[in-house]
């Protein structure tokens, strides 16, 4: 299997240096004509291997080389202030491999087709945006939220895309303030817009809407965000993180993350009544840092996000989330920064992770008819799921400092997962190639 995908990423690899050169070339002999067009555009190329492996069950694996291309408008005024422009983006990707059971990894559409098709394109982003001082207001489809709840899971080749709209502020110094409205998104793998849901308890539901305001006052930073889920849930986040310099060279970091998530509306979701929290220490010298974390379920319901996002900002969600109800775990991890020790670019990190604890018996029992569409969330054959997990994995990354390829960031990712026989969630081995290259294109 390893030689197979060595294989693979060679054969992607070069058809990225095949792109990507001519694209950069281009790039610097229009250089002088640049200034004559407003805004500017980017051609994001991605060569996107990986191969999954779970433990007795199925092997998912494909190459794909994907390539974004993004046009940004400037800001045109419409008063003494307000301004406006647009931005679009059409999205493309050639299967070199993979295909049926490789779901979103390839072309895979909700109604289960297209993984055998070997080229797509579609309209992957699209927005009117206005800005008045330092405050934004975006609306249309749009590559993601920087906040807790929505920020797009990025690990395919290409992203996901939120369809709604977006405001954020940053007019008043050392203060952010956030809001907005999403109803929809574009799966990764998918092609069009398709209704929201949740990842664990596959809800479908409306709409998400959220606000939320962070701080930094010198080495305090703290952040509040609430959202809400129509029919499903509220959801508060808080967050604080504290620096504190020991030395020249030495700087200890503590942050804690909590969720709180209670039913509301119509309640779809069933009762939902759960906190999840996380605490973790960092210590850094020069290039190294250890991190310490502790994360905790609280509540007989797992901690659920919108599907498609990374809406888990805890410590050790790392590989997977740590989520299932009562569960608690510990992580340790290592992280090389070379931009600190003479290597610009080059970024090591190794981490473990272990669980024990999770217990979704009260969740079992109030859901354990077979016909209901959670009973296999809470069961776990034949038992209700409890029992812990562990984890392993290593990542380097390097980003190019000069030349041709300027700016090209490499990241190669092998992780080990073990799950107790009656945990809600699977054993499996990845690894995983993903190259990103930047082309400006004016």
């Amino acid at each position: 299997m390893t030689n197979n995908l060595t294989v693979r990423i060679a054969a992607s690899s070069a058809l990225l240096f095949t792109l990507c050169l001519p694209a950069a070339r281009a790039n610097v002999e229009a250089a002088p004509a640049a200034k004559q067009i407003p805004g500017r555009m980017d051609l994001l190329l991605r060569t996107y291997a990986e191969e999954l492996q779970y433990l007795n069950g199925p092997r998912r694996h494909a190459v794909i080389q994907s390539g974004r291309l993004i046009y940004q408008s400037d800001y045109y005024r419409a008063g003494s202030d307000l301004s406006f422009g647009v931005d679009a983006g059409l999205y493309g990707a050639v299967r070199l491999d993979g295909g049926g059971g490789s779901r979103n990894m390839v072309h895979h559409r909700v109604d289960g087709t297209g993984s055998k098709d070997h080229a797509w394109a579609f309209l992957g982003e699209y927005a009117l945006k206005a800005k008045l001082g330092q405050t934004t207001v975006k609306y249309g489809l749009q590559p993601g939220v920087d906040n807790p709840f929505l920020p797009p899971y990025d690990i395919r080749a290409l992203p996901p895309t939120f369809r709604g709209i977006t405001a954020v502020s940053t007019d008043i110094p050392g203060v952010k303030l956030s809001a907005g409205s999403i109803d929809g998104v574009i799966p990764r793998g998918d092609d069009r817009v398709r209704p929201l849901t949740t990842s664990y308890s596959g809800v479908q539901f409306d709409r998400i809407s959220y606000a939320g305001i962070e701080t930094r006052i010198k080495d305090v930073k703290t952040a509040f965000h609430v959202n809400h889920a129509t029919n499903l849930w509220n959801q508060y986040y808080i967050s604080a993180t504290k620096e504190l310099p020991v030395s020249a060279d030495v700087t200890l970091t503590g942050k804690m993350d909590s969720y709180i998530t209670h039913a509301a509306g119509a309640r779809i979701g069933g009762e939902i009544d759960n906190k999840a929290l996380s605490l973790s220490l960092t210590v850094e010298k020069g290039a190294n840092s250890v991190l310490f974390g502790y994360q905790a379920i609280s509540g007989d319901q797992f901690y659920d996000y919108t599907n498609e996002t990374a809406g888990i900002a805890l410590s050790n969600a790392m590989g997977v989330d740590y989520n299932s109800p009562h569960e608690r775990s510990g992580q340790l991890r290592y992280v090389f920064n070379g931009d600190r020790a003479g290597i610009p670019g080059l970024r090591l990190m190794a981490f473990t992770v272990r669980s024990r604890g999770a217990d979704a018996t009260a969740g079992a029992a109030a859901h354990s008819s077979l016909d209901d569409p959670l009973h296999d969330l809470y069961w776990k054959r034949g038992q209700p799921a409890h029992g812990g997990r562990h984890e392993y994995a290593a990542k380097v990354t390097y980003q190019v400092q000069t030349g041709a390829l300027k700016d090209m960031r490499i990241a190669f990712y092998v992780y080990r997962t073990r799950a107790d026989t009656y945990y809600p969630g699977s054993s499996f081995n990845d690894s995983q190639l993903m190259i990103n290259f930047p082309v400006r294109v004016f």
